[in-house]
């Protein structure tokens, strides 16, 4: 495995966190800010995935991290789809 798949893989998780940052910022209910600690999370693994030793030699850790970073993602989308909709108190029901 290149180098570059992981590094790519590790900007995508970087770039989830900034979105989940920006908003958490935004959510003022408190099932909303907790959807973003909960992608928050699955990013940390998938970080913490790819900081394993010997990446390389173990192929499914990048399968692993491209789910948790797409499970991250999509909550993130939902997150952001009911924000954009119904405004900062948003809950998960509109």
């Amino acid at each position: 495995m290149p180098a570059a798949d992981r590094e790519q893989r590790i900007e995508c998780a970087n770039a989830a966190f900034a979105e989940a940052d920006r908003l958490n910022r935004f959510a003022r209910h408190p099932t909303m800010q907790q959807q973003v600690v909960y992608a928050m999370r699955d990013l940390e693994e998938a970080t913490q995935w790819l900081a394993q030793e010997n990446v390389a030699a173990r192929p499914h850790i990048l399968e692993i991290a491209d789910i948790v970073i797409g499970m991250a993602e999509s909550r993130l989308k939902m997150i952001a789809d009911a924000l954009n909709r119904y405004g900062p108190d948003a809950m998960l029901i509109g």
